[in-house]
């Protein structure tokens, strides 16, 4: 497994806990982080995330996602041991 992969998983998997932990906003609904592509350089991370309901939901999962995006790169910069942190999208 090369370091993008294993860069990835650990995104995925402490990306998932943070939304369905440390989120607080009404507006996400039942997110699921599907899959997370880096970078070749690791400096910019895609996250793809699922979520089940209306499109209306939907649409206000990625809004709190968007506007949470700050704080999940704080908490990943915590508890991942990286010199940098990738910048994340959803």
């Amino acid at each position: 497994m090369s370091r993008k992969e294993k860069v990835q998983e650990a995104i995925k998997q402490e990306v998932s806990a943070i939304i369905h932990d440390e989120l607080n906003d009404p507006r996400i609904g039942f997110a699921t982080v599907t899959r997370v592509e880096m970078s070749a350089d690791l400096e910019h991370a895609k996250i793809y995330v699922s979520v089940l309901g209306k499109q209306k939901s939907e649409v206000a999962t990625f809004k709190a996602l968007e506007s949470a995006k700050g704080y999940i790169r704080k908490l990943l910069a915590q508890r991942l041991k990286m010199r940098f942190i990738p910048e994340i999208m959803f």
